[in-house]
């Protein structure tokens, strides 16, 4: 007979024994009085399951000991276990009997590295089947679920590769690591990282096989002074976040040169020029163009400035072209410079002196009339235009017909010699009317000088004989009388109406005498 079915036999003979010694109240000092305990289900089995160790952090392995308990002896030396985390099989235990005990248990403790979490833990035993004898079958069990905590792997991460200064505008490498904190099991870290700019965020990448970052071509910000990595942990969330030692960093402008070029060397007052403006940088590592506004200086004064203003040339050729167009320069020699105002990452330059000569405009004004007369109760007139002298080439402000000239608004004031007759006349859109008012009996050489209001015209003036005549009396008497010119004058239409007055009077009077008659 073997060492199990004696064990087995030995073990049924015990049982009966204690059966027995409790019915007759042996074994006991309150047998009598103990109600007695429900009889075990045959071939029922207990399983538990427990740490033998205490890993805390992901990494750790995690040793579990599975315990089978049987109500009756097994004719198996060997018997299965098996293990769930969360709900998910992570291995198998295999179990040896513990003689004398009834107890089967780990051989070798179950190992398992768990995620990091709170996790439940569960050991099954499948049961066996009895071998002969009458054995009963070993019944299927699982445990209580133990709670196990496992807390992340703490990392830390560091630039191995940063530059200290560079030029802005200019794409930089950086690199970085990112280790963990010693395990067992532990391997590198996975998940990603952001390259920081002063705290702000740049661009994001992915952390390789060994747990290392690399950021390339990145455009910094100009005026960034630190630059840190930040480790965001993987997405089974096993490892920690954690950041790098911020990398001091220094970034310096890229240099330019401007060039201005002129549309003319010599304009008119009333024509427009245009200023062009190329401003370039030679930097190799950066083909960003220049970007930002222009200044214009003429003679050493702000003349004109604007910000940001368009690049006009082509995208991605280390330069920019900016164009104005000035008008309104007074006559005379000019020097202009021009100066680029710089956005950031750039310095700004200035460029050479360029010279320009501004030409006045000539004027012309017109009178309706050479000659004019009236008296001094109807003084004369006339109608008058100013004009500026149109180019061969036509106006370029303008766009009047070439043949009329176009109309030059200012005022007018007549003089006779070189005293002022009457109020200046303002002329708009180059027209007005002026009348010879306080001007004594006899021919006077009036002279209409016009000026301009608008910079750069010059004045001009045209001169009218004006005869003024005597007034002529109601009764005929005094003053030479005669026909006016249609500039003023006194004519035949104030007698006739005066005339018609005195008829218009006289009717009244006849019908109003007819009246009193008929009563």
């Amino acid at each position: 007979m073997s060492i199990f079915a004696k064990m087995s036999r030995a073990a049924a003979g015990l049982a009966t024994a204690a059966i027995v010694l409790s019915a007759i109240g042996i074994g006991s000092p309150n047998a009598a009085h103990a109600e007695p305990e429900p009889p075990a289900l045959p071939g029922a089995t207990t399983t538990e399951i427990s740490l033998a160790n205490s890993p805390s952090v992901y990494g750790d392995v995690a040793v579990f000991k599975v315990t089978v308990t049987l109500s009756a002896p097994v004719l198996e030396p060997v018997v299965p276990g098996r293990i769930e985390v969360d709900g998910q099989p992570v291995g198998s235990a295999v179990l040896l009997l513990n003689v004398g005990a009834g107890k089967y248990t780990t051989i070798l403790p179950a190992t398992a590295v768990l995620a990091a979490g709170t996790h439940s833990v569960v050991a099954f035993f499948d049961g066996t089947p009895g071998v002969g004898g009458g054995s009963p079958d070993a019944l299927p069990s699982q445990s209580d679920p133990l709670e196990v905590t496992i807390a992340q792997r703490s990392t830390s991460t560091a630039i191995t590769s940063a530059p200290s200064t560079f030029v802005g505008l200019a794409p930089i490498d950086v690199r970085a690591s990112v280790l963990a904190s010693g395990g067992a099991l532990v391997a590198a870290p996975s998940g990603n990282a952001v390259l920081l700019a002063d705290g702000a965020p740049l661009i994001y990448e992915d952390l390789d096989a060994l747990g290392d970052v690399w950021f390339e071509d990145v455009l910094v910000p100009w005026g960034t002074e630190e630059l840190t990595v930040a480790y965001l942990g993987d997405t089974a969330g096993n490892f920690a976040i954690s950041t790098s030692v911020p990398v001091v960093v220094t970034m310096t402008p890229i240099a330019t040169e401007s060039t201005l070029t002129l549309s003319s060397s010599e304009i008119r007052a009333d024509q427009s020029l245009t200023l062009t403006l190329r401003v370039e940088h030679s930097e190799a590592s950066s083909s960003i163009d220049p970007s930002g506004g222009v200044e214009i200086l003429i003679d050493g004064n702000s003349y004109y400035s604007e910000y940001p203003s368009d690049n006009l040339g082509p995208a991605s050729d280390r330069a920019a072209q900016f164009e104005v167009q000035l008008s309104g320069l007074l006559p005379g020699p000019h020097d202009i410079v021009a100066r680029y105002i710089p956005a950031d990452g750039f310095t700004g330059s200035e460029s050479a002196v360029a010279e320009v000569v501004v030409t006045a405009v000539e004027t012309v004004l017109t009178a309706s009339a050479n000659q004019v007369s009236g008296t001094p109760a109807r003084p004369a007139g006339v109608d008058v235009a100013a004009t500026a002298v149109v180019p061969e080439d036509g106006p370029t402000l303008y766009s009047m017909p070439v043949a009329s000239g176009y109309p030059v608004d200012g005022y007018v004031q007549a003089f006779v010699g070189s005293r002022p007759l009457g109020d200046p006349v303002v002329l708009a859109n180059g027209a007005g009317h002026v009348k010879f008012s306080g001007l004594a009996a006899g021919q006077h050489d009036v002279e209409l000088r016009f000026t301009p209001t608008e910079a750069g015209m010059l004045s001009s003036s045209a001169r009218v004989l004006v005869t003024i005549n005597a007034d002529v009396n109601p009764n005929g008497s005094g003053g030479t009388g005669g026909s006016l010119s249609d500039t003023g004058g006194v004519g035949p239409m104030p007698y006739l109406a005066g005339a018609l007055a005195l008829a218009l009077a006289g009717a009244g009077a006849l019908l109003l005498s007819r009246r009193h008659r008929a009563l």
